[in-house]
């Protein structure tokens, strides 16, 4: 018989347990001991968690004891602990685990506790973050959702010989240690969670109180964290992201702990913190709201909102490489116009692209929303979260516009259709504006598009009646991103080839057309072949209604930060003075744009990636319909795995570059038998670079 006893002579009843040895006591929990051990063949170091004797009568308690254990053996994550061996068959269950060199509750607290720290830096929190983002999501990829998330339950593990090479300034732990998840006591897999799991009151989210839950409630909890880091501290004890919040482990107060009513404003760090910047507040605000609609949907949105946050506060080298990459291809517009200028008799067709390259150069990206006019059948809104922007008129028929004028997200001036104005926070905002038209029956579709860092934009909206049209046209010609909002299918197969027209009709026209079937959810199966058809009409994405959202969000903020912007624009500027020089017939003055674009697109990349994006929407590549949505999925996403339409769930290293390795044997294998023509030639070679640097991905 095993009784639970005291660390004093816990290390005798522990002896029992070969052919492991108890070393000491590492720490206790309300329901298990945990103690350091040595495997005696291989003087190896693990931890032994053993289940509480006044539990282990419980069928209920010894049953979650072992499913811990389970789950620790079927998750074959370095980001989670290991279990490695389950002893079920005396009176008090335990099981082997990996060894950790400690928690992240305890390292903190030291951090904290030394009379030179200062408080972590914006870099510090990012790198922490991000790697608790890398936790969750090896987690939540098993289908499993801690609900226990805290500091505490965050292990540190040595890598051995290993170091993490990503590892430098942004990264607050040694380049040889790295966060695991640990303690898995509550964990549920996906939708079985039917009661209220314990959890720490601090962390808990208020759903999981009442038990309901999903991977929002991990979300949830990383928020609180990442507040608690970067807080400073009290002498009234812990901090909290709401000070009307209840913390009590009371069971009889967990209606009161979940009325979300009761926990007053979020109270910002940057209050105690100026040095942070709004933004991270920002991001830790989204990530503990109260409803789990409106935290971020996983722990990658949370990541990539956090490297995007840093990216932005740390711009210095970027800027000065934007700022290079503009007075250089002014430069080559300067010397292009100055030959054309030379040559006597020449047409006003020549000079308007010369001095429309200028203008677009120095120009604020466009989009241009493309509505086909659904208003009986549905509204959408569209939220546009940046720096301030100017937005021209409202979107037709019914749609429901905001746009973030000043401000930042914890505290925005926004403003709706019809031009009422009000300085609320974004997400409450979001909400508003969200039950508003649930209450009307609407049917809604919300477009999120974040654009970080990017000053202004101008947003056009273009009736799809209008597109044949001169105006329309031009609308969306000019545009350098084009989305279309696809409500009614039948009135589409017509449209939609004409608006793609439209975008053909200028050489400084879209670099991406997206196509959002908004009515998808109306058409089961069959929606899957209307998207296949719009992707065949040569639009660079066609997003069911479902996933537009988040696919759309990740697009733009890949396509619109600062230094993309500027991109973009000097991209359109060199398609136009390419149109001039092609339109002089003059061989010296060809030649030398072309000298000077491969000069740039040697230096910068990007350029030649958009190029082809551009010529790919004007029809210029004779490319057979896979190998044309390989060119633009490749060129357009942001990310390795998006590159691979590889679904994020799914994704890994080792995966990425295998398809990568397979898709380039095909490009090639196309090359050498001829089935991409020649004249696409380069288009191809362009594709086969991007190819051979996801063989050598070091992330997703």
């Amino acid at each position: 018989m095993m009784a639970d006893t005291t660390a004093a002579d816990s290390t005798a009843q522990l002896a029992l347990f070969e052919p492991y040895e108890i070393v000491r006591p590492l720490g206790e929990g309300t329901y298990a001991k945990v103690y350091e051990a040595r495997n005696k063949g291989v003087r190896q170091r693990f931890a032994i968690k053993v289940l509480r004797s006044q539990f282990a009568s419980s069928r209920i308690e010894r049953r979650a004891f072992l499913d811990e254990a389970e789950r620790l053996m079927d998750i074959s994550r370095d980001r989670v602990i290991s279990a490695r061996h389950v002893d079920s068959r005396g009176e008090a269950p335990w099981f082997v685990m990996d060894f950790a060199d400690g928690n992240l509750d305890s390292w903190v607290r030291d951090i904290k506790a030394s009379p030179r720290f200062d408080g972590f830096s914006l870099e510090q929190l990012v790198g922490l973050g991000v790697e608790l983002c890398e936790c969750l999501s090896a987690l939540h990829d098993y289908d499993v959702v801690h609900y226990d998330l805290k500091p505490h339950n965050v292990l540190i593990r040595r890598l051995g010989d290993a170091v993490d090479q990503r590892r430098g300034g942004r990264y607050p732990l040694p380049p040889d240690q790295r966060l695991v998840l640990g303690d898995l006591g509550f964990a549920r897999t996906r939708g079985e969670l039917r009661e209220a799991v314990g959890g720490s009151p601090q962390y808990v989210a208020p759903e999981t109180l009442m038990g309901q839950g999903s991977e929002q409630s991990d979300i949830f909890a990383l928020g609180v964290m990442l507040y608690e880091f970067a807080h400073p501290g009290t002498q009234e004890g812990p901090v909290r992201p709401y000070p009307g919040r209840l913390a009590s482990s009371d069971p009889r107060l967990r209606h009161l702990l979940a009325d979300v009513s009761t926990w007053g404003p979020y109270q910002p760090l940057h209050d105690v913190q100026p040095e942070l910047p709004a933004g991270f507040d920002a991001v830790v605000e989204r990530a503990v709201a109260a409803e789990p609609r409106d935290r971020y949907g996983n722990a990658v949105e949370v990541r990539q909102a956090l490297e995007r946050l840093l990216r932005r506060s740390t711009t210095g080298p970027v800027s000065l490489k934007v700022g290079t990459l503009v007075q250089r291809v002014d430069t080559v517009l300067t010397t292009i116009g100055d030959m054309i200028n030379g040559l006597p008799e020449v047409s006003r067709d020549v000079h308007q692209p010369v001095d429309e390259a200028s203008k677009r150069l120095h120009r604020r990206p466009q989009i241009a929303v493309v509505s086909d006019g659904g208003a009986d059948a549905s509204k959408f809104t569209l939220f546009l979260a940046g720096e301030p922007i100017e937005a021209h008129a409202p979107v037709p028929y019914g749609g429901v516009i905001s746009y973030l004028l000043e401000g930042s997200p914890e505290r925005a001036t926004v403003e709706r259709q019809g031009g009422e104005r009000s300085r609320v926070p974004l997400e409450r905002h979001r909400r508003a504006l969200r039950a508003e038209l649930e209450a009307e029956g609407a049917r809604t579709l919300t477009l999120e598009l974040d654009l970080p860092a990017l000053g202004e934009i101008n947003l056009v909206d273009v009736p799809m009646a209008a597109v044949p049209h001169h105006q329309g046209i031009q609308e969306v010609s000019r545009a350098d991103i084009v989305v279309v909002l696809v409500a009614d299918l039948e009135a589409a197969t017509t449209k939609l080839p004409q608006l793609r027209q439209a975008a053909q009709r200028s050489p400084a026209g879209p670099c991406g057309l997206i196509a959002v079937n908004e009515a998808a959810h109306e058409f089961g199966a069959g929606s899957d072949e209307a998207t296949r058809a719009i992707e065949d009409l040569g639009f660079h994405q066609a997003l069911p209604q479902a996933n537009a959202g988040l696919t759309l969000r990740v697009y733009f903020q890949h396509m619109f930060q600062e230094a993309t912007g500027k991109y973009i624009a000097a991209s359109a500027a060199l398609a136009l003075c390419e149109r001039a020089c092609a339109l002089t017939n003059e061989w010296s003055i060809a030649k030398a744009f072309i000298d000077g674009r491969d000069q740039l697109e040697s230096e910068f990349p990007e350029l030649r990636d958009l190029r082809y994006l551009r010529e790919d929407v004007r029809g210029d590549f004779a490319l057979p319909s896979v190998y044309a949505r390989d060119l633009r999925q490749t060129l357009s996403q942001p990310t390795p795995a998006g590159k691979l339409d590889l679904p994020s769930n799914e994704a890994d290293v080792a995966t990425v570059r295998r398809l990568a390795e397979d898709r380039l044997y095909k490009w090639m294998t196309a090359l050498a038998d001829g089935t991409i023509p020649p004249e696409s030639a380069d288009a191809a070679r362009v594709v086969v670079a991007n190819l051979r640097r996801l063989q050598d991905a070091e992330e997703v």
